[in-house]
């Protein structure tokens, strides 16, 4: 995740097109609820924008099959890359993955 968002695995100009939401998404996710301290802000061509506590910003993707939930996000200001997994489909891995990241972030800067 975090070579497809600041590495070099794309070119700039695809690059781009992974990380710039599209107004649709934004106009669309801005007006739904955040997942505890995770909003989702945007949906690129791959990605979504998270927003965590609306001050950090990251690219990530999550997805469900068959009683199991992922996500996974790099976090761009931190440089963090979190990841995720349930086999409890009712986990709401969204709002823990934003309490991880913080959790990441905060013993990475103490």
């Amino acid at each position: 995740m975090r070579n497809l968002v600041a590495g070099d695995v794309l070119d700039s100009a695809h690059r781009a097109l992974l990380t710039t939401p599209t107004p649709q998404s934004v106009a669309v996710l801005s007006a739904k609820p955040p997942y505890g301290t995770l909003s989702w802000t945007g949906g690129s061509l791959g990605l979504l924008r998270f927003e965590i506590d609306g001050q950090r910003t990251g690219w990530g993707h999550s997805g469900a099959i068959g009683g199991f939930v992922s996500n996974v996000v790099h976090m761009t200001d931190s440089r963090q890359t979190v990841a995720l997994a349930s086999n409890f489909e009712n986990t709401d891995s969204r709002a823990a993955l934003g309490d991880l990241v913080i959790a990441v972030d905060d013993a990475s800067t103490s």
